[in-house]
């Protein structure tokens, strides 16, 4: 593996809902370690001060922002950076949204959720239109009809994430999906859909 650092080149993206329990950090530190996984690493900042992103990530790769601290936002479009932005839409959040080359909004099949995403979705377009929409822990039986949901809403690309018990392990190894399937051979069977799947979101970051 080349061990020298490259962009990325998914620029200023921001993971964002007023809905939580959707898997924001999850999948933000999923998509991160990945990168960080082929030597293009992307530094992840939350407004949450208890995340779990720095023990995660590790300091260098994680900035915990404290409450009544600024969220950095001067970030250009092309800037490899992941801000994971908690709570409501206000004066610290809006210019992290509008100056964002893209907005991740995550949500999972229940009515609460979709509820969320559709409040969610009204107050992010107020700031920025480049919005991607993913059903993160979705069953198979359910997504055919959550993805016509969300279509009725607007015309946002949509990705899914099925459930798995790699984004604990995640957590729990500090390693990425694509890591454990090289150093643990015996996952890459179950592990390989969810890989694929967060590399759809990835290539979609980079190529927009």
């Amino acid at each position: 593996m080349d061990n020298k650092k490259k962009d990325s080149g998914i620029g200023f993206t921001t993971f964002f809902s007023l809905k939580g329990g959707v898997g924001k950090t999850s999948l933000a530190s999923a998509i991160s370690l990945e990168l960080s996984w082929i030597n293009q690493p992307v530094p992840v900042i939350t407004n949450d001060p208890i995340s779990p992103l720095e023990d995660l990530l590790g300091s260098e790769n994680a900035m915990l922002i404290q409450q009544g601290q600024e969220i950095p936002n001067s970030f250009k479009k092309n800037e490899d950076v992941i801000i994971d932005l908690g709570g409501f839409v206000d004066d610290r959040s809006i210019p992290v949204l509008e100056n964002a080359k893209t907005i991740v909004i995550p949500t999972l099949g229940s009515f609460l959720s979709l509820s969320g995403l559709v409040g969610t979705l009204q107050e992010v377009e107020r700031f920025n239109k480049n919005i991607v929409v993913v059903i993160n822990r979705v069953d198979k039986k359910e997504e055919e009809s959550v993805r016509t949901f969300i279509k009725e809403k607007g015309d946002y690309p949509i990705f899914s994430v099925k459930s798995s018990k790699c984004f604990e392990n995640i957590h729990y190894q500090k390693k990425s999906v694509a890591q454990m399937m090289v150093e643990q051979p015996l996952r890459r069977r179950s592990y390989d859909g969810v890989s694929k799947q967060i590399w759809q979101i990835i290539t979609h970051l980079k190529e927009k």
